[in-house]
């Protein structure tokens, strides 16, 4: 094999790998990488003058095209490898073409510096051949050469909303800029504090990665700035390339002025519009209705898409500041069906602590570690606790019940007989035993409503087993991030609160309804792409179209999972169903494909106990009609998704090709998914060793890659930009540079902002603790440049 090494005029780093010139395919290669600095006579260095190469990633040539994943092995030193996972790749043609290209950090700056293949292994593609080791070559290290990656990767800047599947999209876009070598702003809450760093701090306001996002808040575009403060420190700009904000716009409130101005671009005044709101009335409350009728969908693309064609040629200032500080880049965001993310969203915030949801221990009110507004002690008892002792689906039943949709006993009493009455009407019953519940239930109801005595009078006066005396009155503050979380985030102008039914506001207020399609259409004609969390292959596969990404570079571990089993016996403390498990309403809360089963028979256990923790359809309907926005937001972009889907892989072969480019990928993901358990279970050095044994096995670092979260991914682009700079003013000011900066001098490096980008002095070797690699099943090690590169000098 030959390679190629390369410091470009940004300060990234680079090494092109090429295949050797040979007949036999391959299916997989691993090498070793090393960076050395040759005595002044010697055209080699010793082994104790080269330093591992910290390679962060690889992407394009040859590797890229036959399906291979490219990583780092270990603490981005042990190797890199080329994989391929599945055993099903395109082979390479060993012709001698670029293999792929790896971002790197070369830790040693001198003028002698080259970059070493040190070892490795070649696999052939041929069934039975064995493996070739890889001789050593060495090339200069060329500094400064013009220009940055010889391809130029599409930038990203996505908004992340509440409880959508975010993190993971968000880890996907980190990866993705690690193998490019693309600017990241990251996130300044997430930053660990560190003593070394803190005196390379000074008080300033100056765009840096870490300060954009709080730009993009106030609508003020830093990209230029962030560009020019590197061209103010004598380098090359380089403008972001990766904005992952987990924050919220401001208040399009250039949509309230429109309105107040006259215009208002479509709003009610639409015959679609007109049309769709009709429907609204027309459902009576019954919200899920609307999202069956596909006549209901086609009305409301329609009227969105005339209200956006009604605004074009309008800027709208948070878009903006996006699309400035990502030049030429996608404008991405998630979204979620609107019953699961308000679900996952009370968990998230605490909601059913505060409000006397049961759970079967007490939250315990310190302890963990926290980070930014998440602390480990919310996450273990929204994940572990309520999971075991409430199923979700009752928790939601049980806060909808007791808190969101309050109504009298009598109203509680005649939405009941009505969702009964659906359910007999749609089928038969399954059996005598749930024929006879849905009988006495019945009656009992009945009895009630005409004041009649036995039942009637015992379920009147019963208190529902989910309401705890502890429940309150009023919302809890952390609510906001709960209820139309979506619109919240993406900057609806006005209050969709209080707690009346949007819904009613929709279908009632032509003024609320006119702003509701002027935001939908805002949004349509602003983000690039919605990613959908019920269809997240589906819209990766379709981000892969727009940003030229593989399938192997789209494969993620899902973060921040809940478990949605209900415990055994039905749980406890109320929440239970009483029947083992969910009622045909609970299953649509979790996924809008069972809607349309919303009024089957539940089970007899379940008609046993009206008031236990189990789901009504009355109950589902208030969480849709509570977070009408969101469900609103939903609808539209559903149906834009399939469009965009049909028109990218269009007509009948093209459906073909869809179905079957998504049955592989996600056939790629399984089997990364399964193997990075085997690593895991196997431990970090067994992992290693079997990966360089053949072409198929995972790394301990790519796991690591796919499984990392803000926190994790904003500390290692922190170090990799101060990588960058300090490259440059290295080779700019060579040794006394160096020594002036190590002494306080700061004469060298860049200064954005507040921070004097120098961290590592005169070299950026992987740390002695990262080399070991643990050798026990399950051991957790560190692998970002955060942890593994040199400290702050």
């Amino acid at each position: 094999m030959r390679l190629l090494a390369r410091l470009d005029a940004s300060g990234d780093g680079w090494v092109r790998l090429f295949t050797p010139t040979a007949p036999t395919p391959l299916a997989g290669v691993w090498v070793e990488l090393h960076a050395c600095v040759p005595p002044p006579d010697a055209p080699l260095a010793s082994p104790d003058q080269c330093s591992e190469l910290a390679v962060f990633g690889g992407s394009g040539g040859a590797a890229e095209a036959s399906g291979w994943m490219v990583s780092a092995a270990y603490a981005f030193g042990h190797g890199v490898h080329a994989l391929c996972p599945t055993g099903t790749c395109s082979p390479v043609a060993s012709d001698g073409a670029l293999l792929t290209e790896l971002s790197v950090a070369v830790p040693r700056l001198e003028r002698r510096t080259v970059v070493c293949l040190t070892g490795g292994a070649l696999f052939p593609a041929a069934a039975g051949a064995r493996a070739v080791e890889v001789g050593r070559s060495c090339t200069p290290a060329l500094g400064r050469a013009e220009g940055n990656a010889s391809r130029r990767a599409r930038g990203v800047a996505f908004v992340k909303t509440y409880k959508t599947g975010s993190s993971t999209l968000g880890s996907l876009l980190h990866r993705y800029a690690d193998a490019r070598g693309l600017d990241v702003a990251v996130n300044a809450k997430a930053l660990r504090g560190s003593r070394s760093l803190e005196r390379w701090l000074r008080k300033g306001t100056m765009p840096k990665p870490n300060e954009c996002l709080f730009e993009f808040h106030r609508f003020q575009p830093c990209g230029r700035a962030w560009t020019e403060a590197q061209e103010a420190a004598g380098l090359p700009p380089k403008p972001l390339q990766l904005v992952v904000d987990h924050s919220r716009w401001q208040p399009l409130d250039e949509l309230l002025e429109e309105r107040r101005r006259g215009g208002g671009g479509g709003g009610v005044e639409a015959a679609a519009c007109r049309s769709f709101v009709r429907r609204m009335r027309d459902v009576k409350g019954v919200a899920r209705a609307l999202f069956l009728q596909e006549e209901a969908a086609t009305e409301l693309r329609h009227c969105v898409d005339a209200t956006a064609a009604a605004q074009r040629g309008r800027a709208l200032k948070a878009p903006l500041a996006y699309r400035e500080a990502v030049p030429e880049g996608l404008l991405l965001t998630a979204m979620r069906w609107p019953v699961g993310r308000f679900m996952s969203a009370l968990e998230q915030f605490s909601l059913p602590q505060q409000t006397g949801v049961p759970c079967r221990r007490t939250r315990a009110a310190r302890g963990g570690a926290c980070f930014g507004q998440t602390c480990e002690r919310d996450f273990h008892f929204s994940w572990v606790c309520l999971n075991t002792s409430v199923p979700r689906q009752g928790m939601l039943a049980a806060f909808v019940r007791c808190l969101f949709h309050k109504a009298s006993a009598a109203k509680r009493r005649e939405a009941m007989l009505a969702d009964l009455a659906a359910t007999r009407a749609a089928a038969p019953p399954p059996s005598a035993a749930a024929a006879a519940a849905m009988s006495q239930l019945v009656a009992q109801l009945e009895a009630a409503r005409g004041g009649g005595g036995g039942g009637g009078r015992g379920w009147r006066a019963a208190r529902p087993a989910a309401c705890g005396s502890r429940a309150r009155r009023e919302m809890p503050p952390t609510f906001r991030f709960a209820q139309e979380s979506v619109a919240h985030t993406l900057g609806f102008p006005a209050e969709p609160r209080p707690r009346a039914d949007t819904f009613g506001r929709m279908a009632e207020r032509r003024d609320f309804g006119a702003l509701a399609f002027a935001w939908l259409g805002a949004l349509a004609r602003s983000v690039d792409l919605v990613v959908l969390a019920e269809h997240f292959d589906q819209s990766l596969l379709l981000l892969g179209r727009e940003a030229a990404m593989p399938h192997q570079q789209l494969v993620y571990l899902s973060q921040k999972r809940r478990k949605t089993t209900p415990p055994p016996g039905g749980g406890g403390g109320g929440g239970g169903s009483g029947g083992g498990g969910e009622s045909p309403a609970a299953a649509a809360a979790v996924s809008p494909a069972r809607l349309a089963n919303v009024s089957a028979w539940p089970s007899a256990a379940d008609l046993a106990r009206p008031e236990a923790a189990w789901l009504w359809p009355h109950e589902l309907d208030a969480a849709l009609r509570g977070n009408w926005l969101d469900s609103l937001a939903y609808m539209y972009f559903n149906a834009t998704l399939w469009r965009r889907i049909d028109a990218a892989w269009p007509g009948a072969d093209g459906r073909a090709d869809f179905a079957r480019e998504l049955a592989a990928f996600r056939t790629l993901r399984a089997e990364v998914k399964a193997k990075c358990a085997e690593c895991d279970a196997e431990g970090a050095a067994r992992c290693v060793a079997a990966a360089r044994a053949r072409p198929s096995g995972v790394t301990p670092h790519l796991c690591w890659t796919l499984r990392q979260d803000t926190r994790s991914w904003s500390e290692h682009f922190f170090m990799r930009t101060a990588l960058r700079f300090d490259a440059v003013a290295a080779m700019r000011g060579g040794d006394a540079a160096q020594d002036g900066a190590v002494r306080g001098r700061a004469a060298s490096g860049m200064r954005s902002g507040n921070v004097q980008w120098w961290r590592c002095g005169n070299h950026r070797a992987v740390s002695e603790s990262c080399r070991v690699i643990p050798n026990r099943p399950g051991s957790v090690a560190r692998y970002s440049a955060w942890d593994c590169l040199c400290s702050w000098q």
